[in-house]
């Protein structure tokens, strides 16, 4: 099978806001579907608090050298652990909010997260 490289850019960790950095890549910018986000993070705190999901699947690997686990927990009683070189898939169904942060504030954790 032969693909060929549509588009081609330097990936670097942005500041997104305090205790997160990250890359992005967009379905908008990227034909990458069915991803309609794939970005790689690196976290030290929890930045967003709960926020609403709808209608999408959300995946988490985190990175196997990542130096903490990343806890994600939710409106209808789920809560775990992600571990280093862990995966999580939550699918959000018809709306629920989440939460997701270092189970160490200010110890970085690193890994990806996509929106199918």
């Amino acid at each position: 099978m032969n693909k060929k490289v549509v588009k081609k850019t330097d990936a670097t960790f942005n500041p997104i806001a305090k205790g997160l950095k990250g890359t992005g890549f967009f379905a908008r910018d990227f034909p990458i579907e069915p991803f309609l986000l794939f970005s790689e993070f690196r976290m030290s705190q929890q930045v967003f608090g709960p926020h609403p999901h709808a209608g999408v699947s959300v995946m988490t690997y985190m990175r196997p050298d990542s130096k903490e686990s990343f806890i994600n927990r939710d409106n209808l009683s789920g809560m775990s652990f992600i571990e280093p070189g862990g995966l999580q898939i939550m699918q959000a169904g018809s709306g629920m909010h989440h939460d997701e942060f270092p189970k160490i504030e200010h110890v970085e954790t690193s890994g990806f997260s996509n929106l199918v």
